[in-house]
């Protein structure tokens, strides 16, 4: 297998950096000063978040400083030379407030600022100062975690079903219209995160989510889905500001941490930890039926019994030395500990009327440990210019051990003779990558981006089987794969008054090199194609009406896992295996979005279509008459249509009703043979009702509804499901507790049918999604 050598790459970023720091030594000798302050309600001394807040010298009024205020009304003005300023705060709803010569001459701290409510507002017209659970941007989606309920004590995973078109598969992946290929960005830096990890970071240690359906050319091809860029609480203006959090699940599951930062002058510190405990109990029960074989059903019950402890830390450094150079260091890192005691249930029935049953005591480990560094440096210059360098490496660490029949049983005449009696993986993962991005004004109101990206990943997993069939000879597995990726890219943007766009191309170049090593055998990919991108956006009616067009081709290369030919044994009937002559899937991903507001009414509808060729998807086949065989192939093309809605109404200050919804529909080549679901309709909708009562009380109710969904031959059946909430604010909202009831009714399934050749097999997976979660978390200082 080959190795990589970067030595151009790395001295151009030498290079590149040591130009930034020499630039930056003749900046820093101007003496700058910082504003903080906090806006209020004057009648009811609460917060008031989303205030618009300038500052700008008495002597020259062009020169305008600008911020808004947080959700806790607090605000800061950075790099401000000494001098005599005036301050303006204003906020719909309000009167201006005015605050004239102010002498800056060191760091300042303003006293409360009183905002006194405005007697000419009008009835017809409700401003609301909180965000929206959720907003829409053009090929783009943001999931604000703070302001849903439901999510206090939940993952990130389970935070996302707010979200149109988002599925949560059984294993905790996520799929977007219809596609599980997303990849997972950490406050914008790219990782090789899969969507499984997200179920291990606890939603309280996120400000927000952002769902980029139709990424523009600066951002990497890979994703048909889309990009998941998950923003952890950072930057707070406080000299110091510590956050716990504490939550606790019934059935059990205890989670606690902490939000913190501290402002050391010119440099920010923050850090966000979470530990999560967790005792479950998972039902997986699958069914597989025969008539023409001897074995003409089967069915299999697993019951997990585990036990799992996770830990989530995210810290970093952000430094603005002057208004010129900024630079931050970031380390994230995550490790997860599961037991999982299994009981199985096997029932077989052959032709002509015998059945035998099996109990089998079995049990599954799984360590993982996985750190990412980031580095990222920012110089602007006074032209307008902007040189940005941005470094990555991490990487990941994975155990996995499965021991069968523990408790003995005589399998040596039944199917389970061939069954592993243990497995042991060894899994690792390393990633490296960085980004030169240079951007230039052009054309007075336009700006030009250009910039590279590197990449090298390596994947490697060693694994050994020990079966109980004496006949079965011990197997031993040595898989890796090298992957590198070289792009360039050019991005233009212009604004004239409402209308804007972005125009620009990605060339991608894709190395993958895998190798059996035990069995000496290799498999190798080059793939190189220019990916544009076009996204417009239009705007009238005072910005209140929006319509948008975005189109941007993908690509996705096949993964580690769905290369990997060793054969996975768990259930020895069931068997799964990757494929290493798999080819990457291409897509065209168009989106037509309109946005609009009225009165007390807001909405968005995005219409998207997306045309995948060498779409990759997992189909199952019969391997002989007791064995089914699950893989991965790829078809000729598949198609996806469909319509995302949102409308948002509030009649009152203290009501808020809300609903989201998806229909798409996927069609794939009918073949007649291997394609036994080439056309249908699937979708989601979901209803939110939010009332504020008195004393800081809100109350909130969720009602959500998935269709069945479907691949070429897998259909996920429908899903409906109730969550109520109830959330306390107290010590003028520095603290809130929730009581959360989540899938009441206790309806949430996941059920899933197999059509093959001859057989049919169903799957039904069912965890404790009813469940009651008690949180609370408080800010000590403000």
């Amino acid at each position: 297998m080959r190795t990589i050598s970067y030595p151009k790459i790395l001295h151009l970023l030498y290079v590149v950096l040591l130009f930034i720091l020499f630039t930056h030594s003749q900046t820093v000798l101007a003496q700058e000063y910082r504003v903080l302050g906090i806006v209020q309600d004057n009648e009811s001394q609460e917060a008031v978040p989303f205030a618009s807040v300038f500052l700008f010298p008495a002597n020259d009024t062009s020169a305008i400083q600008g911020a808004s205020t947080l959700i806790d009304g607090q605000f800061k003005l950075q790099h401000i030379p000494s001098g005599i300023y005036h301050l303006v705060i204003q906020m719909i709803g309000y009167k201006e407030y005015r605050h004239d010569s102010i002498k800056i001459n060191t760091d300042i701290r303003l006293n409360p600022i009183q905002l006194e409510p405005s007697s000419q507002v009008l009835e017809a017209v409700t401003v609301r100062a909180e965000r929206s659970l959720l907003e829409s941007h053009l090929g783009k989606k943001v999931l604000h975690i703070g302001q849903d309920l439901a999510s206090s004590g939940q993952s990130i995973a389970e935070a996302l079903d707010n979200l149109p078109s988002v599925n949560l598969n059984p294993q905790g992946g996520l799929s977007l219209r219809g596609s599980e290929n997303v990849i997972i960005y950490i406050n914008g830096q790219e990782t090789r995160r899969g969507s499984k990890t997200l179920q291990n970071i606890p939603a309280e240690a996120i400000e927000k989510v952002e769902v980029i359906t139709s990424p523009s050319a600066r951002y990497d091809a890979e994703g048909v889905a889309g990009i998941i860029n998950i923003v952890y609480r950072r930057h707070r203006v406080q000299d110091l500001q510590l956050e716990p959090t504490l939550s606790l699940t019934y059935p059990w599951r205890l989670a606690g941490g902490f939000n913190s930062s501290l402002n050391l002058n010119k440099i920010d510190v923050y850090a966000n930890y979470n530990l999560r405990y967790s005792d479950f109990l998972t039902t997986d029960d699958q069914y597989r039926e025969n008539e023409l074989d001897s074995l003409q059903t089967y069915f299999n019950g697993l019951e997990y019994d585990g036990i799992q402890w996770s830990h989530a830390l995210d810290f970093g450094l952000h430094w603005e030395a002057d208004t010129s150079f900024l630079g931050d260091v970031e380390l994230n890192y995550q490790r997860w500990d599961v037991q999982e005691p299994i009981r199985q249930l096997a029932r077989l029935n052959y032709a002509g009327g015998l059945e035998e049953n099996y109990r089998l005591e079995n049990e599954q480990y799984n360590l993982e440990d996985e750190l990412f560094l980031s580095v990222s440096i920012l110089k602007k210059f006074a032209s307008g210019s902007r040189f940005s360098v941005q470094l990555s490496a991490g990487g990941e660490n994975e155990k996995n051990r499965e021991e069968y029949n523990l408790g003995n049983l005589d399998i040596e005449a039944s199917p389970f003779a061939r069954s592993i009696r243990r497995s042991d993986n060894v899994e690792s993962q390393r990633y490296y990558w960085g980004k030169v991005s240079a951007t230039f004004p052009l054309f007075k109101t336009g700006d030009l981006e250009l910039g590279m990206q590197s990449n090298f990943t390596r994947f490697s997993v060693k694994q050994a089987l020990q079966f109980y069939d004496p006949k079965l000879v011990d197997q031993a597995s040595d898989f890796g794969v090298d992957q590198w990726k070289h792009a360039f890219y050019g991005e233009y943007k212009q604004k004239k008054g409402a209308f804007e766009y972005s125009l620009g191309a990605r060339y991608q170049h894709f190395d993958s090199q895998a190798q059996q090593k035990n069995l000496d055998s290799s498999f190798s990919q080059v793939i190189h194609r220019i990916f544009p991108s076009l996204q417009v956006l239009y705007t009238w009616g005072k910005r209140q009406n929006s319509l948008g067009f975005s189109y941007s081709r993908r690509i996705n290369p096949p993964d580690f896992f769905d290369l990997n030919p060793f054969i996975f044994y768990q259930d020895p009937l069931n068997l799964e295996t990757g494929n290493p002559f798999l080819k990457p899937a291409l897509a065209h991903i168009y989106e037509l979005s309109y946005a609009g507001l009225w009165k007390e009414l807001s909405w968005d509808m995005t219409l998207f279509y997306r045309y995948e060729t060498n779409s990759i998807q997992d189909v199952v086949e019969q391997l002989d008459e007791e064995r089914t065989l699950r893989t991965y192939q790829n078809f000729g093309r598949k198609t996806d249509i469909g319509l995302e809605v949102q409308v948002d109404y509030s009649p009152k200050e203290w009501i808020n009703l809300s609903a989201n919804g998806s229909a798409y529909q996927t069609r794939f080549p009918d073949d007649g043979e291997t394609v036994r679901f080439p056309r249908q309709w699937a979708g989601t909708i979901q209803f939110r009702q939010l009332v504020k009562l008195k004393k800081e009380w809100q109350i909130e109710l969720k009602e959500i509804y998935k269709t069945p969904r479907l691949g070429p031959q897998m259909r996920y059946l429908s899903q409906y499901y109730i969550d109520f909430s109830i959330r306390k604010s107290f010590a003028k909202r520095r603290g809130n507790c929730t009581l959360s009831f989540r899938d009441i009714l206790n309806t949430r399934i996941f059920a899933r049918e197999f059509l093959g050749s001859g057989f049919r097999v169903e799957n039904q997976f069912k965890f404790q999604s009813q469940q009651i979660t008690w949180s609370i978390r408080y800010k000590l200082f403000k």
